[in-house]
């Protein structure tokens, strides 16, 4: 059978295709879920056709790529390799796989690599991971401080501000870091530090709530860039390292509050993350994807809410006693599209609806052999008293073998009653012996009758069968006894 296998962070995973259409992508929608961060809800499908297997691309965002060129539409040969941002789908035809012609490369095809922004010795996979540009090599931090912002850093007052809360508030992060490290000796000397003017200056005035709750808001983002510049010592390849390290793991954590279905969790890390990232330039393009990655995951928290509300409806509908709710094939055919739906997600209550699905299958089954049985029982003593079928002499085995196969089959095989069809089959065949042992038993003694008594029998005998397997052998009677 084809299949495909899909390799992406280092995982390697082989999957039949069995069905006609299968779509790739992050939705839960999609027949398989893929977590590249540049991989679309439905991001394309492959495709069953006349001779093989082709692939599809269903818009997606980033572009779906066969064999390093990008494609919208192409038959798939054993051994093509699907490129899904970082995620590489093997093609596997099986046994009847043929190779087809490469899509031709042009000017205007993109590369393997296009939207993906470029990357550097110090750069990781984007399955997760964070893309940062180069920076120019810079020396190592003494930890001394330059001679003019020595003289910068002293506290001389002036206006009632200090000159170091003025460098404080226009120089950047590092410089700021280095200032508050205590390696400025000049500020120690005075009585009362700059600091702890402020201390006395803000505990003199009452704080506004709502600039306390805004303050608040953005604690957790402030301290980790705040300890990042405290750990990177002033150095700012080590300070971009970290930031970036963070970011790394702030995205791992929200891959695993994804694959746990929690949507909240995973869209405050992601937001944390984010908010990391735009506070350096060389985080760019890791900006953008974030941005897309939270994009998915408010789209996909919106279709777990509606997945969870389906189950709740079908719930509902399952406790309720049988005279007010729906009917079992009714609720059977609302699971079964709920699962086709989200049978391929982690949402909790996957397991419990299967188990449900089988025990309204199982009640199905029972009720339809009861009803069969009631059914066939029903029609077979119509039959027989209408056709005479308890005695040899006198039944009309042809014709009521005409009623059940133009009358009582096709109704049965349009419920979808395949017990009850199996059972009218069975009845035809004995009524077809019984045909046979009519014209049997009349030929067997027709030789010892007088001519027109062996006609008149011949001529019952035909009336008795006719439509039936026997019809053939009682005509030849009656051509033999006219």
């Amino acid at each position: 059978m084809p299949s495909i296998s899909i390799s992406a962070e280092g995982q390697e995973e082989k999957v039949q295709l069995d069905a006609a259409i299968v779509t790739l992508g992050r939705g839960l929608e999609s027949d398989i879920r893929l977590k590249d961060i540049k991989s679309s809800r439905r991001h394309c499908q492959i495709v069953k056709i006349a001779d093989g297997y082709k692939l599809v691309d269903l818009g997606s965002g980033n572009g779906t790529f066969l064999n390093g060129v990008a494609v919208k539409e192409q038959k798939l040969a054993t051994g093509d390799k699907i490129q899904i941002g970082q995620t590489v789908i093997t093609f596997e035809g099986g046994a009847n796989g043929k190779s087809a012609p490469a899509p031709a490369r042009t000017g205007a095809a993109k590369t393997a690599t296009a939207g993906v922004p470029k990357t550097t010795g110090a750069q990781k996979t984007a399955t997760g991971r964070v893309t940062t540009q180069a920076q120019p090599q810079t020396k190592p931090s003494t930890g001394r401080v330059p001679t003019g912002q020595h003289a910068a850093a002293k506290t001389q007052k002036s206006g009632g501000t200090s000159r170091i809360q003025k460098a404080a508030a226009g120089s950047s992060p590092t410089a700021l870091s280095r200032a508050t490290t205590g390696k400025i000796t000049a500020s120690s000397r005075k009585t009362t530090s700059a600091s702890e003017k402020f201390k006395l200056e803000a505990g003199k005035k009452k704080s506004n709530p709502l600039v306390v709750i805004l303050i608040g808001a953005g604690a957790v983002v402030v301290l980790a860039v705040i300890g990042i510049l405290f750990m990177s010592g002033g150095n700012p390849e080590g300070e971009l390292q970290l930031i970036k390290e963070t970011i790394e793991k702030k995205l791992a954590s929200a891959r695993a509050a994804e694959d746990a279905n929690d949507t909240r969790l995973a869209l405050k890390l992601l937001k944390e993350a984010l908010a990391l990232a735009e506070s350096k330039e060389a985080f760019k393009g890791t900006v953008l994807d974030i941005k897309g990655r939270i994009a998915d995951v408010e789209s996909q928290g919106g279709d777990v809410d509606r997945a969870n509300k389906r189950w709740q409806e079908f719930k509902d509908e399952y406790e309720k006693p049988p005279e007010q709710g729906k009917k079992p094939r009714d609720l059977l055919d609302m699971a079964r599209k709920l699962k086709m739906d989200y049978g391929s997600s982690k949402l909790p209550w996957i397991a419990e609806l299967t188990q449900r699905i089988e025990a309204l299958e199982n009640l199905i089954r029972t009720t339809d052999q009861i009803e069969a049985k009631g059914e066939f029982q029903t029609f077979r003593n119509d039959m027989n008293e209408k056709h005479k079928l308890t005695k040899l002499e006198t039944g009309m085995f042809g014709p009521a073998i005409k009623e059940w196969t133009e009358t009582f089959i096709p109704k049965a095989k349009e419920a979808g009653k395949t017990d009850v069809v199996r059972q009218a089959e069975s009845e035809i065949g004995r009524l077809q012996g019984r045909a046979k042992e009519v014209v049997l038993r009349l030929k067997n003694r027709i030789d010892g009758m007088e001519k027109a008594e062996a006609a008149a029998a011949a001529k019952q005998a035909l009336e008795q069968v006719v439509g039936s397997e026997a019809e053939a052998d009682a005509r030849e009677l009656v051509s033999k006894y006219p």
